[in-house]
């Protein structure tokens, strides 16, 4: 277990660090310079709170090891901690803007898609993992 929690940290850090990268590919290619000097908290802010973004989704990974528990119910639980992490640390770096309740919304609306969307990306490749353990199994009469 211990393992595999070090490999999850890893990974959450890699994925926050990712899409902090990408994200800030596209600001600096709209905004220039400005992109990076227009954050209120910083760049080196904005990175730590991408990786403990990261952290807050991969972590709880951890639930779909957990049998008992139906789908449906690993991904509430996995995307409830995402979400209990992403909400605070997105407020405070002000991701999400406070100003004007419409693009609040539109912003928390936005993670929740992107995050499904992930998930999703996911769900289809282990499936197809499995697929094709299963198809080698059958190949092999085991």
């Amino acid at each position: 277990m211990f393992r595999k929690i070090v490999r999850l940290v890893c990974i959450g850090i890699s994925w926050g660090c990712t899409i902090s990268c990408l994200i800030s590919m596209a600001g600096y290619t709209i905004m220039g310079n400005e992109w990076f000097l227009s954050s209120p908290r910083g760049f080196n802010t904005q990175i730590a709170a991408s990786m403990i973004v990261g952290l807050g989704w991969s972590l709880p990974t951890v639930v779909y090891d957990n049998e008992r528990l139906s789908r449906v119910q690993q991904l509430l639980i996995h995307g409830a901690i995402g979400f209990i992490v992403y909400i605070p640390v997105a407020f405070y770096m002000q991701w999400i803007p406070l100003g004007n309740i419409s693009l609040m919304l539109a912003s928390i609306l936005i993670a929740i898609v992107s995050a499904f969307i992930v998930w999703l990306c996911f769900y289809f490749y282990y499936r197809g993992e499995a697929r094709e353990i299963n198809r080698e199994i059958k190949e092999k009469g085991l």
